[in-house]
């Protein structure tokens, strides 16, 4: 019963930084609620890791990237009435209002100062894999690391990233609560 409450804490703690380390890889935050609350679910029900966050945060990439994976399929396979292109959703859409612009611009800012308080090789090797679009021996062969250094590379900017959002959101809720 104690490992339980311990497991639920865990999850609360991080379930903002998930939702925030899940956005960009779904697409949408509605869909990386679901998702962390999908991991919640397994993670519950799973044994006590030694690692608890860790585990949940690859709880949350493993069903973030088997949702794409399946969405990705079920688009390509997807044929629409109307003569509307598969790959329809991917067309811009409205500008958005000038309260989502800025909120937008903010997060950009907060993202940069993340990415700028990360160490070197850190930011290096997630730069080359988000931006570049780089794979993982190539990351390791450029930093002269091994693959499955890459790739803890990549997971920590990430879950860094993740987390110095949800303290500036946590901020951010904190000013205009105070302002109230």
């Amino acid at each position: 019963m104690h490992g339980d409450n311990d497991k639920l804490k865990v999850y609360l703690e991080h379930r903002a930084a998930l939702i925030n380390y899940a956005t960009p890889l779904t697409g949408s935050r509605a869909t990386a609620e679901e998702v962390v609350q999908d991991a919640w679910l397994r993670f519950a029900s799973a044994s006590t890791p030694r690692q608890p966050a860790q585990y949940l945060y690859r709880i949350v990439r493993n069903l973030a990237t088997d949702l794409t994976r399946r969405l990705s399929l079920e688009n390509r396979y997807h044929h629409n009435d109307d003569d509307e292109p598969a790959h329809a959703w991917m067309a811009p859409g409205p500008l958005p209002e000038p309260e989502r612009s800025l909120l937008n611009t903010q997060q950009l800012d907060e993202v940069r100062k993340a990415l700028e308080a990360l160490p070197e090789t850190t930011r290096k090797a997630l730069e080359m894999h988000r931006l570049g679009e780089a794979r993982l021996h190539d990351i390791a062969r450029t930093l002269n690391v091994s693959t499955s250094t890459a790739q803890r590379l990549v997971h920590q900017g990430l879950v860094r990233i993740a987390l110095h959002l949800d303290r500036a959101n946590r901020s951010a809720s904190d000013d205009t609560t105070d302002d109230d």
